[in-house]
C-alpha cells in the first residue's frame, strides 16, 4: 500500500471516529475492556492484585478467634532446658499424657516424626500415643506445584515424608503440610487435598478441625469442578469450605502473631505436669487444657519456619494450623469468586467507565475515573469484610485508568479531526473536493521560490491547466445539476491518475489546474494524456440519454518565472491553443505569444 493510500485511510478513520460519537464510544470502551481483561488474563500485573487482597485481610473489622485453641511453643526457654534439637521422644510422650490427663480434646504436632531414635524414646512415645487417642501427625509431599491444581488426582507429587508406622497405627489421623507462596513470596492458601499412591490425604489443620467437630472418618471430600470441600458434621449438616480455581483454601487471616491464640512455653507445661505429680505447687494450671486443642510447633530461633502471610512478614509455621484450624471452627471461610466472575467485572467494570469518561472533558473524566476507582475499591473491601467474597480488585481499576488515557487520546484525535475538517473547508473546494485555486498559489509559489534559492539544482516542476470543452452547451442542455455531476466526476478522474505528491485544483468555473513536482513538461504531459483518455471514454446518462464529453489542457514547465502569474499564464496560453486547434487534446507551451482575452472567457480571481 502506497504512503498516500495510507494517509487516506487513516484520515476516512479518524473521520470516522468524528462523525460517529456514540460508535466511536463503544469502539474505544470495547478495546479498553479487552486490553484489561487480556491483562488480567496473562497475570502480569497479579502482585499488585495480591497486594490489594493483603489490604482487605488488614483492614477487615472483625477478628474472629477461637478460644479453644491453644498453643504450645517449642521455645528458646524450652531448647535451654532440655537441649539441642531434636529431642528424645520421650519428652513428647511426657506433655501428650499431661494433655491426656488433663482432659485436652486434641493434640496436633506441628513436627515430623519419620526417623527412628533410641528403642526407649520411640516406646515411650509409642505407649503415650496409644493412651491418648486424640494426636494428630503431619507428614509432607515432594510436589511440583505449577500442577497444584491437579494435585488431588496425584499429578506432580512424587514421594511423600510421613510418620513411622509404629506411631501411626495409634494416631487420631495423619495430614498433609504443604504449602506453597504465591508468585510474590507471600503464603496465602494452601491445597485441601494431595493424592499419592491410591490414597487421599487431606491438609492438616482441616482434618484436625473435622474431627474435632465430630466429622466421621472419611468424610471429607473435595469437588474440583465446584471448587468446594464439605465434611459431614454429627447433626447431618454439611461444613462447606470453597476454594479457589486451583482448588486450595485461601486462609481467613485474622490475627499477627502474639496477637492470636493463648500460647504456653512447651517446658512450662512439662515442669507444671512434673511439679502435678510431686504434689507441689506448680507455676502453671493444667486445668486450662481441658477441652482444648493443643497445636505443639517450633518456635525457637534458628528452628521455626517462618512464614510470611499478608498480615505479617514473619509467622510461624505451627500458627499457620492453628489458623486453618481456627477458621474451621468457626466457619470464618473466604469465597474466592470463580474466574467467569472477575473476567465479568474486569470488562464490565472498564467497559462502562471508558463508556461513560469518552464524553467529558479532560478535568472531569479525571475526577470521574478517581471517584469510580474509589467506589470500587470500597464496593470489594465491603465485600470482603462483610462476606469474605474476594473479587478481583486491581485490574478493573487498571480498566478505568487506561478508559481515561483512552479517552484522552480519542479527543486529542477528535481536536485534530476537527481542525483538519477547518483546514479543508478553508483550502478545498467544497463541489468538487479538489483544492481552491487560493491554496493552490499559495502552494506553486512556495515550490518557485524553492527553485529560484536552489537555481540549477533545482527540480523540475510543470503544471497543467484544464477545460471541459463544450461546457456551456451541456449546461443549458442538461441544466446545472448534471454539469456539477460531470465536474464532480472529472475532479475523482485527476485524482485517481495523478500522483499523491501532486497538488490538483480547481481553477474556476469549469477549469482545474495540477502541480506534478519533480517531473518535466514530458512526464507532465504523460499525466494529462491519461486524464484526457480517462475522460474521453466517461458516458454520462441525464434526462434518459447518454452523452459524453471532451477535455482540453495546456502544460508549461518551469522556466525561471518567480510568480505565479507567469507560470500559469503560459500554461493557459497552451490551453488556448489546444482550445483553437479542434479541442480534445494536450498542447506543451513552447514559447508562442497568444491572446486568451479575447478567445476565453475571464478566470475567476
Amino acid at each position: 500500500m502506497r504512503s498516500g493510500e495510507i494517509n487516506i485511510a487513516v484520515r476516512h478513520f479518524c473521520r470516522a471516529v468524528y462523525d460517529h460519537e456514540m460508535l466511536s464510544r463503544w469502539f474505544i470502551a470495547s478495546i479498553v475492556a479487552l486490553l484489561a481483561c487480556a491483562l488480567f488474563q496473562t497475570g502480569v500485573l497479579e502482585r499488585f492484585e495480591l497486594i490489594t487482597l493483603d489490604y482487605r485481610f488488614l483492614f477487615k473489622s472483625t477478628k474472629a478467634l477461637s478460644g479453644d485453641i491453644v498453643l504450645i511453643n517449642m521455645d528458646e526457654d524450652s531448647i535451654k532446658a532440655i537441649g539441642r534439637w531434636p529431642w528424645p521422644r520421650k519428652w513428647h510422650a511426657t506433655l501428650i499424657r499431661a494433655l491426656h490427663d488433663y482432659h485436652a480434646k486434641a493434640v496436633a504436632f506441628d513436627v515430623l516424626f519419620s526417623e527412628q531414635q533410641a528403642g526407649f524414646d520411640d516406646a515411650a512415645l509409642q505407649e503415650a500415643l496409644k493412651e491418648s487417642g486424640s494426636v494428630f501427625f503431619p507428614q509432607v509431599f515432594e510436589l511440583d506445584y505449577a500442577d497444584i491444581g491437579q494435585a488431588y488426582r496425584g499429578k506432580g507429587v512424587r514421594q511423600v515424608t510421613k510418620p513411622l508406622p509404629l506411631f501411626s497405627e495409634y494416631l487420631k489421623g495423619i495430614g498433609h503440610i504443604n504449602a506453597e507462596p504465591d508468585s510474590d513470596g507471600v503464603f496465602r492458601r494452601i491445597p485441601v487435598a494431595i493424592g499419592f499412591n491410591g490414597e487421599t490425604s487431606c491438609h492438616f489443620g482441616i482434618l484436625v478441625a473435622a474431627s474435632v467437630l465430630g466429622a466421621p472418618p472419611g468424610s471429607v471430600s473435595l469437588n474440583p469442578k465446584k471448587h468446594i470441600l464439605t465434611f459431614d458434621l454429627p447433626d447431618g449438616s454439611k461444613r462447606t469450605i470453597w476454594l479457589d480455581r486451583t482448588n486450595q483454601m485461601v486462609v481467613d487471616w485474622q490475627a499477627r502473631w502474639g496477637r492470636d491464640f493463648k500460647s504456653y512455653s512447651y517446658i512450662d507445661v512439662i515442669k507444671a505436669y512434673a511439679a502435678a505429680h510431686k504434689g507441689e505447687p506448680a507455676a502453671l494450671d493444667l486445668n486450662g487444657f481441658k477441652d482444648k486443642i493443643c497445636v505443639i510447633g517450633l518456635t525457637a530461633a534458628g528452628l521455626t519456619d517462618i512464614k510470611p502471610i499478608p498480615i505479617q512478614k514473619l509467622y510461624p509455621a505451627v500458627g499457620v494450623n492453628a489458623m486453618i484450624i481456627n477458621d474451621c471452627l468457626l466457619k470464618k471461610f473466604t469465597c474466592p469468586a470463580s474466574p467467569v466472575v472477575d473476567l465479568a467485572l474486569v470488562f464490565f467494570v472498564s467497559f462502562i467507565s471508558t463508556f461513560i469518561m469518552a464524553s467529558m472533558r479532560p478535568l472531569k473524566g479525571r475526577f470521574v475515573a478517581l471517584a469510580l476507582t474509589v467506589l470500587y475499591a470500597l464496593i470489594a473491601n465491603v465485600l470482603f469484610d462483610r462476606y469474605r467474597y474476594i473479587i478481583v480488585a486491581f485490574y478493573p481499576c487498571v480498566g478505568i485508568v487506561l478508559g481515561l488515557a483512552a479517552t484522552h487520546i480519542v479527543m486529542q484525535i477528535n481536536e485534530a479531526v476537527e481542525k483538519t475538517l477547518l483546514t479543508d473547508q478553508a483550502i478545498r473546494d467544497g463541489l468538487t473536493g479538489l483544492y481552491n485555486i487560493g491554496y493552490f498559489k499559495a502552494a506553486l509559489q512556495i515550490e518557485l521560490d524553492r527553485r529560484a534559492a536552489d537555481g540549477l539544482n533545482a527540480l523540475k516542476l510543470a503544471i497543467i491547466m484544464f477545460d471541459v470543452d463544450n461546457f456551456k452547451r451541456l449546461n443549458d442542455t442538461f441544466g446545472h445539476l448534471a454539469g456539477d455531476t460531470v465536474l464532480r466526476e472529472y475532479a475523482s478522474i485527476i485524482k485517481s491518475k495523478c500522483r499523491s505528491s501532486d497538488v490538483a485544483a480547481r481553477y474556476g468555473g469549469e477549469e482545474m489546474i495540477v502541480m506534478t513536482s519533480g517531473i518535466g513538461a514530458p512526464g507532465a504531459f504523460e499525466i494529462a494524456e491519461r486524464i484526457r483518455v480517462a475522460v474521453a471514454d466517461r458516458q454520462f446518462r441525464f434526462d434518459n440519454k447518454t452523452c459524453s464529453t471532451t477535455i482540453s489542457m495546456g502544460i508549461a514547465e518551469y522556466g525561471g518565472e518567480r510568480d505565479v502569474a507567469g507560470l500559469v499564464g503560459k500554461a493557459d496560453c497552451a490551453l488556448y491553443e489546444a482550445k483553437n486547434s479542434g479541442k480534445d487534446k494536450t498542447v506543451i507551451y513552447k514559447g508562442q505569444v497568444c491572446d486568451t482575452t479575447s478567445a476565453r472567457p475571464p478566470k475567476m480571481p
